[in-house]
């Protein structure tokens, strides 16, 4: 199985290629492509960030290392901190990737464009000086690998603040910042976060324009996949959601609603 998969990776990869961009982020998921090919999930990842690495090697490539240490532990390590975003980016976490300066949506970076990145200050981590706002401001590819839209696109939170949600609020969040474990500073990050009440989300009609209208789809089979999409389409078609209704996709917007009435303060 192991000829048949690196064969249809390669197959994969390289349409993705063809979309001639300078800038690719890939998220990702690679549980069904093991169980479907019969190989151990570390090596299907380290197989998949090889083929990506010499297939876009003269293109800026970004896997999300999403990580909540900041909010759990009030600490955060640059070479340490867990990553929720999956087995890939774990791995490259390991390997010559720059981290972008972001202590819960860091991104894994390497290529020509990563000298921008260390320039950039945030604001807040969608907002004005993330790295969301620039991947929106260079149109990149944004790829969910092997995975559907509702889960394969965290891209798309930043369209939440933008619109201004009613189902967020601006927090921060502070700690301490390490590096492989030698303390550094004290720091803090500003987040759009979601309101720290029940919040019941339903994403089945989130991405009903951006499907019809600027995803592409490319299929090699049911395990191996990518949903593809430039930034800014993401942005304005998830985005156009909120245009009349702030809550939309909230199942219990009643109940939140009555909640945001008792809890003032947060507005």
């Amino acid at each position: 199985m192991t000829e048949n998969f690196n064969t249809d990776v390669n197959k994969l990869l390289n349409q993705i290629l063809r979309l001639n961009n300078s800038i690719f982020v890939f998220q990702t998921d690679i549980l069904k492509t093991s169980i479907k090919y019969r190989l151990k999930p570390n090596y299907v990842a380290n197989e998949i960030i090889s083929n990506i690495e010499k297939i876009f090697k003269k293109k800026t490539i970004l896997f999300p290392a999403f990580s909540n240490d900041l909010v759990n532990f009030k600490k955060y390590d640059i070479k340490k901190s867990s990553i929720y975003t999956g087995t890939i980016p774990k791995l490259v976490l390991k390997r010559n990737y720059y981290r972008t300066h972001s202590f819960l949506h860091s991104f894994l970076a390497k290529g020509p464009y990563v000298r921008e990145l260390k320039k950039l200050k945030q604001e807040t981590t969608w907002g004005k000086g993330s790295v969301f706002e620039w991947l929106e401001k260079k149109n990149a590819i944004w790829v969910a690998l092997n995975l559907e839209w509702e889960r394969g696109c965290a891209f798309a939170h930043r369209s939440e603040e933008l619109r201004q949600v009613g189902f967020r609020y601006f927090k921060i969040y502070e700690g301490k910042l390490y590096k492989n474990g030698t303390y550094v500073k004290k720091v803090s990050e500003k987040k759009y976060s979601n309101y720290p009440t029940k919040i019941i989300k339903d994403y089945s009609k989130s991405f009903s324009k951006l499907k019809k209208k600027h995803s592409k789809l490319f299929f090699i089979n049911q395990s191996l996949y990518a949903n593809v999409a430039k930034t800014k389409n993401i942005t304005d078609d998830y985005g156009s959601n909120f245009k009349n209704d702030k809550f939309f996709g909230i199942k219990n917007k009643t109940e939140l609603k009555k909640w945001l009435k008792k809890n003032q303060t947060y507005y």
